[in-house]
């Protein structure tokens, strides 16, 4: 039996393994936001040194940046992401978990 990466054309390839790591990089984040938060909030994106945090409400969102400078020190120094040079927090209609 293939693997299912080999039935995939590279550019779906390419989307699934970007998901993937997205995926990844929540759970990982989830773990140093505030507990208040882990509910309210997922990654967006990274690129460019930029990581996007999206959430359901202003209110949450709001929370949220006065959590960013400890919350990037602490993802820099304990989770190991020296590239994070900024975190910027969106507000759109998340998807249920």
């Amino acid at each position: 039996m293939r693997h299912i990466t080999r039935c995939l054309n590279t550019q779906l390839l390419d989307i699934c393994q970007r998901a993937i790591q997205l995926e990844a990089l929540d759970e990982k984040i989830n773990t140093y936001l505030p507990e208040a938060l882990r509910d309210q909030c997922h990654v967006g994106s990274f690129k460019n040194s930029c990581l996007v945090l999206v959430t359901s409400d202003p209110v949450w969102a709001s929370q949220l940046r006065y959590a960013l400078p400890e919350l990037r020190d602490r993802l820099r120094s304990e989770a190991g992401i020296h590239q994070l040079a900024s975190i910027k927090v969106t507000v759109c209609k998340l998807p249920t978990r």
